[in-house]
């Protein structure tokens, strides 16, 4: 969403965008590089430095850091400064250089969850360490009435925006089910429950929707279920796959841009997730007619109908959701799904409301 956004900026006229970026980031200096080639407006500062671990801490010593930052924000004339962070710890020298030279400053924070909740290191100690962090941007910029309410639960007290992500309809065009699985060599004789995304257990949770479909089989009745996407745990998931013996009964697809076929060929798709903002899986499989199996946090308790959700960590929960879509006629609330999504979570939607909000918190 960051770059849809920076892209909506860049296609301002009367905007000049400039953009800074650590060096070490290659795959984003090589988009903004594209961008740059299409639009004059925009230009870029590569930054010998990057976020580390623990930037939290650090922000509050490195003040040789923020000075540089701080100076090239005066040379390159900056009126306003939008600082995109993954957590309150990333780029929070940049926010940090905002303050010191005294421009409004904004914060696009799309998943602003405890560092506890992430699983990260040390997380529940670094986190009251980092509430000080939550007080420096003039305003905040999220996606969702939840996030913004995370925001204010860890101490935001200033002006906070919600531009909801958007999504390009047309990479969710529905495709005859059997030749989209005969394309991705799956089978035709049973239903197919999916998760679709990055294989990490710490956030997305593959290896809880596995536990759940060993232990509760009989729910399950003649669906397989199929994981699409790389990453970190995919071959562990694998492995866990082998040891319990379903290697039949789960399949496996790398990740692909093009999500249409995948779609296609589902009857289900589970989001089990330990934290999310509001994913686009979620909201292509709503404009693609796909019910949607979530844990009931985040985007997925804000959007999806209270039918679809489990407690979060409740895998007797989650099999029964499941078998009562397997089983059921939601063909209603899918209906009902896809307006929603269309008509809140457009790109052009997006974009728009991105550029409106930082124009008026930017003072623009």
């Amino acid at each position: 969403m960051s770059l849809s956004g920076i892209e909506a900026l860049a296609r301002e006229p009367d905007l000049e965008l400039c953009c800074f970026v650590a060096a070490s980031n290659q795959k984003l200096i090589g988009k903004l590089t594209e961008l740059k080639s299409r639009l004059s407006n925009v230009s870029i500062v590569e930054l010998a430095f990057s976020s580390r671990r623990f930037q939290g801490v650090r922000s509050r010593f490195e003040k040789g850091r923020i000075r540089e930052v701080a100076r090239l924000l005066r040379d390159s004339q900056a009126q306003a400064l939008l600082v995109l962070q993954g957590d309150i710890e990333l780029s929070s020298i940049g926010v940090l250089a905002g303050k010191a030279i005294g421009i409004p400053t904004v914060s696009y924070i799309p998943v602003p969850h405890t560092l506890a909740t992430m699983k990260a290191k040390l997380g529940s100690l670094r986190d009251p360490f980092n509430r000080w962090l939550f007080n420096k941007p003039d305003a905040f910029i999220t996606i969702s009435e939840g996030m913004r309410g995370l925001l204010q639960d860890r101490g935001a007290r200033q002006v906070i925006e919600v531009v909801f992500n958007g999504f390009v309809a047309s990479k969710t065009e529905k495709r005859d089910r059997h030749a989209s699985r005969k394309t991705l060599g799956l089978p035709q004789d049973c239903r197919l429950v999916a998760m679709v995304g990055r294989v990490e257990y710490k956030q997305k949770r593959q290896d809880f929707l596995l536990r759940t479909f060993a232990e509760h089989r009989e729910q399950f009745a003649d669906a397989r279920l199929l994981f699409v996407g790389s990453g970190p745990d995919a071959k562990d998931l694998m492995r866990q796959t082998r040891d319990l013996g379903l290697d039949a009964e789960v399949f496996f697809l790398e990740w692909t841009d093009g999500l249409s076929d995948v779609y296609s060929a589902i009857d289900l798709l589970v989001l089990p997730s330990r934290f999310e903002g509001v994913p686009l899986v979620m909201l292509e499989a709503m404009s693609a007619s796909v019910p949607i199996v979530g844990c009931s946090r985040d985007g997925m308790k804000e959007f999806l109908p209270s039918e679809w959700l489990f407690e979060p960590g409740n895998r007797a929960a989650c099999a029964k959701t499941i078998a009562s879509l397997l089983t059921g006629d939601p063909s209603a609330l899918v209906v009902e799904n896809k307006k929603r999504s269309l008509e809140l979570f457009s790109l052009e939607r997006f974009e728009a409301a991105f550029v409106r909000s930082t124009r008026k918190l930017g003072n623009l």
